[in-house]
């Protein structure tokens, strides 16, 4: 098996796997020879410095002998104490000095010097020593003794082995300097020239297996499919490719296309259904706004003779030209009235349901006592069967900014609904509650049978009605989706709480915002 059949077996992922880790390999080797290499100059660098930092203070400490021997000559020619005190203080300052060079001097010794430095400093101690105990008899005895003390033959002779032991010291120091600076020179071009060296052999070898991976197991293939992608012609029979019986990621694009093509004209098909399905879409909504501009046109015409009938019905009922000569014609003049009056709602909650698909249904707001709108709906409701059902609560004199119209048709909705649904000999309880935030809701609550937990959110859809309640349900089932709608307009909701065989609770929620004042708290 030959390189390229191997590449041909690999994935591409494994080719990269491979490439890479080459690169790691070589970048791996270049940082440890590196590292290996800076280490090995860094110490050379810090072994200069110290043997720099002993040169230092060993030039240092010279001309502080210097200076201590002149101050000593000055303490020598001075013929009182008096005099002789400023060089006896310059040699105590001096010699002080001359101990903490020493001192730090000790901790850049090499091992095999230490013994050599003992030496020094055993001759340092001596020659301080010496010079403190000149400079006191200088400034506090006589000088003349202290001159006698310097031309002792053993002083001298102590100061000159401290002079060339220095001497060695300074000279072994300078050495060093020069050595260790020549070997880091050296260092550094090693350094340089062998990572310049591993670099440009890693990254040599990573780019000519990056080019042998890359032009024979990835690139010359997937151009040998792409070209016979490209030279198809529209209509033509597809070529064969024979790169899908490879095993890598190329093979599977080479079965991908192959596949591509069998679903071609599937996704063509797609599309004419698309544009198909776009049609029917816009022919339906252009359905569904001619069926609203009709149902508004209709509601319209038929509101017009509905009123007439309604009108007349009342009169006749009211006897109001004479009476009727028999008592059949009241109660027919009844049934034509409250036939009229359910019909006419039902006319205009379609017209109202068809203003809203329109999406032209606007809000005329205004400051109204919310006591007059709950007021004005309790007085629909009063007189005929449900005379005394309904309930009013306190608290109704704050000022709402709202749609009263809107408002009152909200809550005539949920008041007859709870008077629809409910036995005819229980109460309908009007009142209110606010919430956290201060959103204002306004109940209305009643002891019928109550709502099942599945059918709460069904009942505020259009048209839907709660079946097998064994009460009177005529209508349109529109109330409630009328009411939701309008409350959305203010920002608000309806709130449906019910428990079967108990009853239910239906809140209109007015935002907070809605709220202007409370007039009880004023």
């Amino acid at each position: 098996m030959n390189m390229i059949d191997l590449l041909g077996r690999m994935g591409i992922a494994s080719k990269i796997f491979l490439v890479v880790g080459v690169q790691l390999a070589a970048s791996i080797a270049i940082a440890v020879i590196a590292l290996s290499t800076l280490e090995r100059y860094n110490a050379v660098v810090i072994e200069a410095e110290i043997a720099a930092e002993r040169a230092v203070l060993g030039e240092n400490t010279n001309a502080l002998i210097y200076a201590v021997v002149m101050d000593s000559r000055g303490v020598y020619m001075s013929k009182d104490t008096e005099s002789a005190t400023q060089f006896a203080i310059g040699i105590q300052a001096l010699v002080t000095k001359i101990e903490e060079n020493m001192a730090a001097w000790r901790h850049l010794v090499e091992p095999h010097r230490r013994a050599d430095f003992e030496e020094l400093n055993a001759a340092a101690v001596e020659f301080v020593a010496f010079r403190r105990e000149l400079a006191r008899l200088g400034m506090h005895v006589d000088p003349a003794l202290s001159r006698a003390m310097g031309d002792n033959y053993d002083n001298r002779s102590n100061r000159q082995a401290f002079n060339v032991l220095m001497a060695q010291e300074a000279l072994y120091n300078a050495e060093q300097v020069e050595r260790l600076t020549e070997s880091v020179k050296g260092r550094y071009n090693q350094a340089i020239v062998l990572i310049a060296s591993v670099s440009a052999g890693g990254i040599a070898l990573s780019i000519l297996l990056a080019y042998v991976v890359s032009g024979y197991g990835i690139i010359r293939p997937l151009k040998r499919v792409t070209d016979i992608v490209a030279k198809r012609l529209p209509g033509a029979a597809p070529q064969a490719i024979e790169e899908v019986a490879r095993r890598d990621e190329i093979g599977a694009m080479a079965r991908a296309i192959q596949a591509q093509r069998a679903l071609e004209q599937e996704i063509l098909h797609q599309h004419g259904v698309e544009q198909s399905l776009i049609q029917q879409k816009m022919e339906a909504e252009a359905a569904n706004q001619a069926k609203s501009i009709f149902l508004s046109h209709m509601s319209h015409e038929l509101r017009t003779p509905l009123n007439a009938i309604i009108g007349f019905s009342e009169i006749l009922r009211a006897e109001s030209f004479g009476p009727l000569g028999n008592p059949r014609y009241n109660e027919y003049a009844s049934y034509i009235l409250d036939s009229g009056t359910h019909l006419l709602g039902i006319i205009n909650d379609v017209l109202e349901l068809s203003r809203m698909d329109h999406r032209d249904f606007k809000l005329t707001t205004e400051p109204v006592v919310l006591s007059e709108i709950i007021g004005f709906c309790a007085r629909a409701f009063s007189g005929g069967a449900n005379d005394g059902r309904l309930q009013i609560g306190g608290g109704f004199d704050m000022i709402v900014d709202v749609d009263a119209r809107l408002l009152r048709q909200v809550l005539t909705n949920m008041i007859s609904n709870a008077l629809k649904y409910s036995p005819s000999d229980l109460p309908v309880t009007i009142d209110w509650e606010m919430a956290p935030d201060g959103a204002v809701g306004l109940r209305v609550t009643d002891l019928g049978e109550g709502i099942p937990p599945e059918k709460l959110r069904v009942v505020m859809q259009p048209f839907v009605q709660l079946e097998d309640s064994g009460l009177n349900s005529h209508g349109l089932g529109l109330g409630l989706s009328l009411a939701q709608r309008f409350m959305e307009l203010h920002g608000g909701y309806i709130e449906l709480r019910s428990t079967v065989g108990e009853g239910t609770c239906a809140i209109a929620w007015l935002p907070a915002e809605r709220v202007v004042r409370n007039q009880a708290a004023q």
